[in-house]
């Protein structure tokens, strides 16, 4: 039985992660009944991946916890295992600051990983190793709360987005990434027609970048993501359907 490496064959770190949320002017929201202190709405979503001959399922939660806490979950079926993904996080004034990201993947334990960050101290472990902390001098996010972070950078906008670096925690390692607008247009998927901002994001002097297409007047939520490795795709994740807010979303 073939063992996939999900996690360099899935563009997670553009969903970078990640990938997120975005542009030019900011949308009128298809959930009138959104609280305003919250510019984001809890979720269900239902994905499927394409990668290497594989067809994934991905299934994505988002859940207001205690307080300003969320979380931000992912269980995507392999085969017969399930690899599963967590980031915990608060949410404050359209800022985000992570508390822990947790990735198991039974398939490949070497790419496992928890994350423990300390707001107090500007420092994030990576609880898998023995390594000393890493002092975060900027904001930095794991894997899932960056796309949070994109999103609420689109959504709070106070002047067109156009280009912005994100640093990442990947590990023992800190991670620069671009993302770039590139246009606005209209996109067919299983889900429906949507309007749409086209995104790229990538890390300088790599040769791997990641297309993201956000729905514009749904809260910039991801409806696919297209993975590039030296000029070519080789991975492929598209929303089937998702309840936002108690609400299914609905195309054009």
């Amino acid at each position: 039985m073939p063992t996939l490496n999900f996690r360099k064959t899935l563009p997670y770190r553009a969903l970078a992660a990640a990938a997120c949320s975005f542009i030019i002017s900011l949308a009128t929201f298809s959930l009138p009944t959104l609280a305003a202190k919250n510019p984001i709405a809890p979720y269900q979503a239902n994905y499927l991946a394409y990668s290497k001959g594989f067809t994934l399922k991905l299934e994505r939660q988002l859940e207001q916890q205690a307080g300003d806490q969320w979380q931000l979950s992912n269980i995507t079926q392999v085969l017969f295992s399930q690899i599963k993904e967590r980031s915990t996080f608060t949410l404050s004034d359209g800022k985000l600051q992570p508390l822990s990201y947790q990735y198991d993947n039974p398939l490949s334990r070497k790419k496992n990983s928890s994350l423990q960050f300390d707001p107090t101290a500007n420092t994030v472990q990576e609880l898998t190793s023995k390594s000393a902390p890493l002092i975060l001098a900027t904001a930095s996010y794991d894997q899932l709360s960056f796309q949070m972070q994109l999103r609420l950078d689109f959504i709070n906008q106070a002047e067109p987005f156009t280009k912005k670096s994100y640093q990442l925690v990947d590990g023992d390692d800190l991670k620069h990434y671009q993302v770039e607008v590139l246009v606005e247009e209209t996109i067919n998927i299983a889900a429906g027609s949507f309007k749409a901002i086209k995104l790229k994001q990538y890390r300088p002097g790599k040769d791997k970048y990641t297309l993201i297409w956000l729905a514009k007047d749904w809260q910039y939520f991801i409806l696919r993501l297209q993975r590039f490795k030296e000029g070519s795709s080789d991975s492929n994740i598209e929303l089937q359907n998702a309840i936002i807010d108690g609400k299914p979303i609905s195309s054009i």
